[in-house]
């Protein structure tokens, strides 16, 4: 009995996608436009990310620059005072 019902039911479905040509079109065109959009953020945040590092290496030089400076007035002080 119950396979007599399903063979009812199932009988007049289409398990078959069909998308139209515009359809597909237009889907298509959404796919490419939000792909090229992730690409231009992903490039601006790599972008982003080399400027900071590259400000951060130039302020790593500075402060090298400053501490070799500071350690050798410190050493001159201690001769200073050791005279």
């Amino acid at each position: 009995m119950r396979e007599r019902k399903r063979k009812n039911y199932t009988k007049g479905y289409k398990s078959n996608l069909f998308i139209g040509r515009s359809s597909f079109l237009i889907i298509a065109i959404g796919l490419i436009f939000s792909m090229g959009l992730l690409y231009i953020s992903q490039s601006n945040s790599v972008a982003v990310k080399g400027e900071t590092l590259s400000d951060l290496e130039a302020r790593k030089a500075e402060l090298t620059e400053e501490r070799d400076r500071l350690r050798i007035e410190a050493t001159r002080l201690q001769s200073i005072k050791e005279l």
